[in-house]
């Protein structure tokens, strides 16, 4: 089955226009921003499992120290590890997009320092 399609001036600009939104929009938004309930959230669960795992573990005068088994641990650490994980791609994210987009053509830091270093050696 064939199939045309005529695309007007008006239509290219109207285009041209909503791909240049996309992409501010994309490079404007931030992960570690737009989750920031979540991490917040996570963090505070993280913690309160932490208090309480410990404050059970204080020995009383009565009774004998309770030993805590490393199973205890395993659902905090694996909502800590997946916390970290997703906090580090948001600032690698922002890291990049600094590299990428925030310096002027011809001032970027890793151009700049290499220029230096070949001066350095002149």
């Amino acid at each position: 089955m064939e199939h045309n399609f005529f695309k007007s001036g008006l239509d290219s600009e109207l285009l041209d226009r909503i791909w240049n939104e996309y992409w501010v929009h994309t490079l404007a938004t931030s992960p570690l921003l737009s989750n920031q309930d979540m991490i917040c959230k996570s963090v505070i669960n993280v913690v309160d499992k932490i208090k309480k795992l410990n404050s059970a573990s204080i020995p009383s005068y009565s009774s004998r120290s309770k030993v805590i088994n490393e199973e205890e641990y395993n659902p905090i650490q694996t909502e800590s590890s997946k916390l970290a994980v997703e906090v580090n791609q948001g600032i690698m994210i922002e890291v990049l997009k600094k590299f990428m987009f925030a310096c002027k053509p011809g001032e970027h830091p890793a151009i700049a320092a290499a220029n230096q270093e070949e001066e350095k050696k002149e």
